[in-house]
């Protein structure tokens, strides 16, 4: 879903039915960070789900609890992106009183001397798919256009492709509900669709583009893609998913997310601040057809070829792990063979060496995902997050010089938290290894 840049609504008298829960008087809060401003009633009266029943997916908006979801959607964006916290635009949040599911969701965009105001109208009850879609969209629109003096063209599958990784990734908590709307300590789960698992986290999307016809690259860009029928539309959603994920997964792709929202306003479309963002894998449209091609067989045909055994999975990722190459004493001198784990080659700091190996270990780790079992496949994305992470820091300290701190310094500032992590995920791959074996033995 995108939303109309500037909409004029109407404010017509709406008649509706049903029973609504009684408000107070019109209040504003502002958000933890200060970026956010809601403007709206808030819920007074409790309005109680029996014990057992699902939330539906609509439901009537609070200003507090809504001020709550904003932060945790920007939140996970942010870390999605791996970008660091901070806002330049300022985003307020109106709800409509009196307006139900269904009532049009607004943007308007305001450029002023000091920056960009967005103001999100957003009927007072809402279906939480779209209220998560409307936040995704305006927190994008904000990180593209700091330092951009007009609006940009958003492709077609950036929101929702974004909006499915978020929903994948970060799940039910993302959202946040007023009590009066839950009755504490009565609701088992969310009703409306949540698609997130910790078996695999990537099930139902693989099924959909497994069993049905997806989105080719031209149809995701221009939106061609008919999505009036259910199955189709959720078929699009699956690849917009996808699709967005397999970018952030290509070396340095996260960077080059930003990059791309940062160019879309400086270009009379997307499709041109898109390859300029990603120049060092695509130079045509043709390059991204095959691309995507190639990501959907391997993506879908997944579960058609040999899935490994976790225990043989684990075996097979610790040798990955592991880096081969000819190690030189000196100029001269003959090569002799070289093992070193993740955490030593981060600590080299000869960059050309390290970052060949580093981002063939990238490939490696992404290839071998296709035969792994789910929860190793987890596990070794996170490998590939954390080294990934860490080439893109490394690149900065490269280009980016700060006089007050010693390069040895900036180094030792990036390796040493990307080693924690990597000794952490090492612990919690030994930690499961430990737990299968006694089962193997059975």
């Amino acid at each position: 879903m995108r939303l109309n840049r500037v909409q004029i609504i109407g404010f017509v008298l709406l008649l509706v039915g049903g029973t609504w829960g009684v408000r107070g008087e019109s209040r504003v809060v502002v958000s933890q960070s200060g970026q956010f401003t809601v403007v709206g009633q808030p819920m007074l009266a409790h309005q109680p789900v029996a014990e057992g029943r699902l939330l539906p997916s609509a439901f009537n908006l609070d200003p507090q609890f809504l001020a709550i979801s904003a932060e945790r959607v920007k939140t996970s964006i942010y870390s999605l992106l791996q970008m660091p916290p901070g806002h330049q635009g300022r985003i307020q949040i109106n709800l409509l009183p009196g307006r139900r599911a269904g009532f049009p969701i607004s943007l308007i965009q305001t450029h002023y001397t000091d920056g960009w105001k967005f103001q999100l109208n957003l009927p007072e009850e809402v279906d939480e798919t779209k209220l998560t879609q409307a936040l995704v969209q305006v927190v994008l629109m904000e990180i593209a256009q700091r330092n951009a003096s007009r609006t940009p063209e958003l492709p077609p599958w950036l929101v929702e492709g974004i909006t499915e990784n978020l929903m994948y990734s970060v799940g039910p908590s993302l959202i946040v509900r007023s009590p009066s709307q839950t009755g504490v300590g009565k609701v088992t789960s969310h009703g409306f669709g949540w698609k997130y698992r910790l078996e695999d986290s990537l099930s139902a999307t693989r099924s959909l583009l497994g069993t049905n016809t997806p989105p080719s690259y031209t149809q995701l860009s221009f939106g061609t893609y008919n999505v009036n029928d259910p199955v189709r539309r959720e078929t699009y959603q699956a690849a917009c998913h996808l699709f967005v994920r397999g970018l952030l997964s290509l070396p340095e792709g996260s960077s080059g997310f930003v990059t791309f929202l940062q160019t879309l306003p400086m270009t009379l479309n997307w499709q041109t601040a898109f390859f300029r963002a990603y120049s060092r894998h695509f130079q045509r449209p043709l390059d991204v057809e095959k691309w995507w091609a190639l990501k959907l067989f391997e993506f879908t045909s997944r579960d058609h070829r040999q899935t490994w055994t976790p225990l043989v999975s684990l075996t097979r990722l610790e040798v990955q792990l592991i880096t081969h190459l000819e190690w030189h004493s000196s100029t001269n001198s003959l090569p002799s063979p070289r093992s070193l784990r993740l955490q030593e080659l981060l600590r080299d700091r000869t960059l050309d060496v390290q970052k060949q190996a580093l981002t063939a270990k990238l490939f490696e780790l992404q290839a071998l995902q296709v035969n792994l079992a789910p929860d190793v496949a987890e596990i070794a994305e996170r490998y590939r997050e954390i080294v990934s992470k860490f080439l893109e820091g490394r690149n900065r300290l490269q280009t980016q010089f700060d006089t007050r701190l010693s390069e040895t310094v900036r180094f030792d500032n990036l390796v040493r938290p990307a080693l924690r992590e990597l000794d952490q995920l090492d612990a919690t791959r030994r930690a499961y290894l430990t737990k299968l074996s006694p089962q193997t033995a059975r």
